[in-house]
């Protein structure tokens, strides 16, 4: 059975843009593996945005952290912050790491982590049994 709390996502803007190496091998410290990872997407037309290259991070715990090495741009009525990279966390079964997991992060690249206004839940379920 899924478990019933529920998920909290955040999101970061960042200003740097770290190589993708160095933050798989810093998740990897808070007990993080590289689960998925697509490569960047290019558009073909004027309508479709370009994707950065994404790296999903995730814990036995249930938490994922989720890496956008590039500027991404947001879709029609969005507006974003001047970044080079973004983050995005959610929880897993541990509030407490996930408030020391995104504290630790923010401290690592200087990010201010905001809860996500229109959010969808994240592309794969960690929490189901």
């Amino acid at each position: 059975m899924a478990q019933a709390h529920a998920i909290q996502e955040l999101e970061a803007f960042c200003r740097s843009c770290p190589q993708p190496y160095e933050v798989t091998d810093f998740l990897d410290t808070l007990g993080f593996t590289l689960g998925f990872e697509m490569a960047a997407q290019v558009s073909h037309d004027q309508y479709t945005p370009a994707l950065p290259a994404q790296y999903h991070f995730e814990r036995d715990d249930g938490m994922s952290i989720i890496y956008l090495a590039g500027r991404d741009s947001p879709m029609q009525g969005e507006h974003f912050p001047a970044h080079n990279s973004r983050f995005f966390a959610y929880t897993g079964a541990d509030s407490a790491a996930f408030g020391w997991v995104t504290r630790t992060i923010a401290v690592k690249w200087n990010l201010t982590w905001q809860h996500v206004v229109s959010s969808e839940p994240p592309t794969h379920d960690t929490n189901v049994a």
